[in-house]
């Protein structure tokens, strides 16, 4: 409604706003935008996957800038070309940079999105808050079964990124 009715007055808008008494301080407005939820791809669900790509390829660039450009110019003094440098120096070095935040990453998709776990969110809530509330009537124990659910799969995703991250990390003498 508000956007309407000022890019109405602003702009000459054919849009047609709700119904509205007065906009007071509109001398102080020169411009309006509108900015929406609206997914970026085909589906409701690829925002989320829109966003969270972004970060991972933000957090991929990020570990790869990380290594002294001294790593890639003496693999090519040894010979190595380009494909085999990024395969062979460049992205063993890199991960080591690169594993910590994607576990947080992923975690972050798992928790706010259906797309990066095995059972969707509209089908755990559907079955176990939905039918299981309903057959028994227990709202808190549904609801805490339910966060146990979520509680398990952040665990695990957390364990396995962890035993990657000690996998390829230094190891001191």
């Amino acid at each position: 409604t508000l956007y309407k009715a000022i890019s109405r007055r602003l702009h000459g808008a054919r849009a047609v706003p709700g119904a509205h008494d007065d906009i007071k301080g509109l001398e102080y407005i020169d411009k309006v935008v509108e900015i929406d939820q609206s997914p970026i791809g085909r589906t409701p669900r690829s925002n989320p996957a829109t966003y969270t790509g972004a970060f991972i390829s933000e957090i991929v660039r990020a570990g790869i800038m990380a290594i002294s450009k001294g790593q890639s110019e003496a693999a090519f003094a040894l010979g190595l070309r380009p494909n085999r440098t990024m395969n062979l120096v460049i992205l063993p070095q890199a991960l080591r940079v690169i594993i910590p935040p994607l576990i947080s990453n992923y975690l972050n998709l798992t928790k706010n999105s259906s797309l990066a776990i095995a059972v969707g969110y509209m089908d755990i809530t559907g079955t176990l808050g939905g039918i299981t509330l309903n057959q028994t009537g227990r709202e808190l124990e549904t609801l805490l079964l339910l966060m146990l659910v979520y509680l398990i799969i952040s665990l695990s995703i957390s364990a396995v990124m962890n035993w990657y991250n000690n996998s390829v990390k230094l190891v001191e003498r």
